[in-house]
């Protein structure tokens, strides 16, 4: 700054000196209050903004030192500040990507926060032999590429571009994140981390009124509107778009669907039994009995499954409730005939009956042919597992996979499926699913402790008992929570995430992983005992969790084949990869550049 007064030299260099220093307080502050980025948020648009605001201190900085120079003197100390805004928000920038370059332990060695105990890491790094073993022996196959007059100089670029294993997840707030921005941002991940979306068939929202199921938009299910609504969960229809819009937006994408469910007999979250079915189709004597006997939230079983329910007599049951119970069934197949006859070409699979177990276990399903009555669901038609896949089975081509799901995946779920499958049920897929629903039971896990039907051990002892049936496994419903609501309760619910999914991906017949939780809530209706709330991959504005990037690592990066060869001397490449569709990509003889698709199976 030479040909400049004195007292304006020292005031610009101190303007200059007190940016950097600030922007280096930035810097410690982000490391120290790691909450701030440990969302680590969309990265390439952070680096967009850096890459601008150095663009921009750079045409200050000589701005400053010609045209200022020259021309305005006197203003040196306002351009220099000016500088000092852009300089902070640089290395501010820089420092968040600096933070976020790990934002989750994979292993012992990278844990330096203690974020989980040596004797969780000590069991499970003691299983990651056999787990990467059998991923590469189940999930890579090798593959042979003959090339049309491939050049021998050339590289061979191999891209897989789709994977034939499942990620999952469900769409059930399609529109309804809170605004556009994070509808977008939930949108995005089909397509960007996941192929296949369970989509919402809940009997009660689906079908508000009394044969009116909802497949076409309302004005309550448009965009617009819910962005206007605040907590969508609190609608008459709550995580149940309607079904036309989201199959077509998840068609353009290309991505697998899964229905869920066609029969579930929970009366608070499918059966509109209190909404009306007792009024439009129970007598006189069963609404007498019925109708003042809802379920109140969030009891799940109807309050007239009391002692005197418990204790009644089959034949007193079939009299009181078969009719009623017949005419749910009748109901019941009408619903599944319209959804099939819409949808029968558009949905890959369909979870047929959902967390049926219960009533098995119990003799309930069988016990009359009328009426079940279930000590969980109260009143059911007889017998309505099997009856469903049967007309399940009338009404869907044979493309389309049927599948049943329980939560209940002890012994007598292997003898249910066994039971059904004896009976000629057509079941295709078996479904697992697997919540952790309190954060005492992650804080358990994470201390290396047991918790029941979680060990390394249980999950391979069910996994093994539902392998024997040689059918592909859907892990249909997942739910990790945090440790706890901080930074490195999230790190934590990731890696733990990452370890579940490795052990599952390692099994033969696991053929899909749908993890049943995408988006935090936060407002006035969620309390800190709605634990499962907190269990997603996206923050409440719609950024991504920690969880997100372990998922996004192993199904982008690790458990993705890319690579670059060169042809041997017949014009072949050969390679070992992930199974799934490949875009190979080779020069010619002449220069062209030529692609082929194939299949690794």
């Amino acid at each position: 700054m030479a040909g400049l007064p004195a007292k304006q030299n020292g005031l610009g260099a101190l303007a200059h000196l007190t940016a950097y220093l600030a922007s280096w307080g930035l810097h410690v502050l982000g490391v120290k209050f790691e909450f701030l980025f440990s969302k680590r948020q969309c990265i390439t648009g952070v680096l967009k903004k850096g890459y601008i605001t150095y663009l921009l201190t750079s045409i200050l900085y000589f701005w400053n030192l010609h045209y200022v120079r020259i021309k305005m003197k006197e203003n040196i100390l306002i351009s220099s500040f000016v500088i000092a805004f852009f300089s902070i928000f640089t290395t501010s920038t820089v420092a968040a990507k600096a933070i976020c370059e790990v934002v989750y332990p994979k292993c012992a060695a990278e844990d330096t926060g203690n974020i989980l105990s040596e004797k969780y890491w000590k069991a499970w790094e003691a299983e990651m032999a056999r787990i990467d073993a059998d991923i590469e022996k189940y999930r890579k196959s090798d593959a042979e590429v003959k090339l049309e007059n491939p050049d021998p100089n050339s590289f061979v670029k191999i891209e897989q571009i789709k994977s034939e294993f499942n990620f999952g997840a469900p769409a059930f707030y399609f529109n309804r994140a809170g605004d556009k921005y994070r509808n977008e941002a939930y949108r995005n991940l089909w397509g960007d981390l996941f192929n296949q979306a369970t989509i919402p068939f809940y009997w009660k929202f689906f079908e508000l009124k009394d044969g009116k199921p909802r497949f076409k938009n309302s004005a309550w299910d448009e965009e617009e509107f819910l962005n206007k609504v605040g907590d969508t969960d609190l609608l008459p229809h709550p995580f149940s778009p309607a079904t036309d819009e989201l199959i077509s937006f998840l068609k353009t994408r290309g991505i697998r669907i899964h229905g869920h469910p066609l029969v579930w007999g929970n009366k608070r979250w499918n059966v509109p039994e209190f909404e009306w079915l007792i009024e439009n189709y129970a007598d006189d004597a069963a609404k007498a009995v019925l109708k003042n006997k809802a379920a109140t939230p969030p009891l799940h079983k109807p309050l007239y499954v009391d002692e005197k329910f418990k204790k009644m007599s089959t034949e007193d049951a079939e009299s009181l409730f078969g009719n009623y119970a017949g005419e749910m069934e009748k109901t019941s197949d009408r619903r599944i005939r319209q959804i099939a006859a819409k949808y029968a070409d558009s949905v890959d699979s369909w979870d047929v009956v959902n967390e049926s177990c219960i009533d098995f276990e119990s003799g309930a399903l069988e016990k009359s042919k009328k009426v079940c009555m279930s000590l969980e669901y109260g009143i059911m038609p007889g017998d309505y597992a099997c009856k469903a896949f049967k007309i399940a089975e009338k009404l869907f081509p044979k493309s389309a996979m049927l599948s049943i799901n329980d939560y209940h995946c002890g012994e007598k779920y292997g003898e249910q499926i066994r039971d059904m499958l004896s009976k000629g049920c057509k079941i295709d897929m078996i479904g697992f699913q697997r919540h952790l629903w309190k954060i005492d039971q992650m804080k358990k896990i994470a201390g290396g402790e047991d918790v029941p039907n979680w060990s390394i051990k249980r999950q391979r002892e069910i996994l093994d008992r539902l392998d024997s049936f040689g059918l592909p496994i859907h892990i249909s419903e997942v739910t990790v929570l945090p440790t706890e609501r901080t930074p490195d309760g999230f790190k934590a619910q990731a890696a733990i995430l990452r370890n579940y999914y490795k052990l599952w991906f390692s099994y033969k017949n696991v053929s899909a992983i749908t993890y049943w939780r995408t988006i935090d809530k936060l407002d006035k209706n969620v309390r800190d005992r709605d634990e499962p709330y907190f269990a997603g991959i996206l923050y409440p504005d719609a950024t991504k969790k920690p969880a997100y990037f372990a998922l996004d690592d192993l199904i982008n990066r690790e458990w993705k084949t890319s690579l670059e060869l060169k042809p041997d001397e017949n014009g072949t490449v050969k390679f070992r990869g992930f199974k799934g569709k490949y875009k190979i990509v080779w020069r010619d003889t002449s220069g062209n550049i030529r692609t082929k698709i194939v299949s690794v199976r």
